[in-house]
């Protein structure tokens, strides 16, 4: 029921911010040459990777990408979209 959905979202949370901060955590290794690919010890080949934090907010700059990606889809192309297919400015009738 409702805890049960609860909890899939909070684990769903809890993996994107898992992402969000390894997506970062790569971008801070790849800036300052500690890139594990560049040494040749890739011996780690499980999903989990651990993550580094270093240097602050500007490897974080990949969220004000996905940010105006959102807002132009929800509120740009969304309902423009829709106006254009159920208006009939198409010519079919809505069919």
């Amino acid at each position: 029921g409702r805890s049960t959905g609860v909890t899939i979202v909070l684990f769903t949370l809890a993996f994107a911010t898992y992402l969000v901060l390894l997506r970062a955590s790569e971008d801070f290794k790849a800036m300052n040459g500690n890139d594990s690919t560049d040494t040749g010890d890739d011996t780690d080949d499980s999903f989990f990777h651990s993550v580094v934090l270093g240097g602050g907010a500007k490897y974080f700059d990949f969220l004000l990408g996905y940010f105006v990606e959102f807002i132009l889809a929800v509120f740009v192309y969304n309902p423009l979209i829709l106006t254009i297919v159920f208006t009939g400015i198409l010519g079919c009738d809505g069919r």
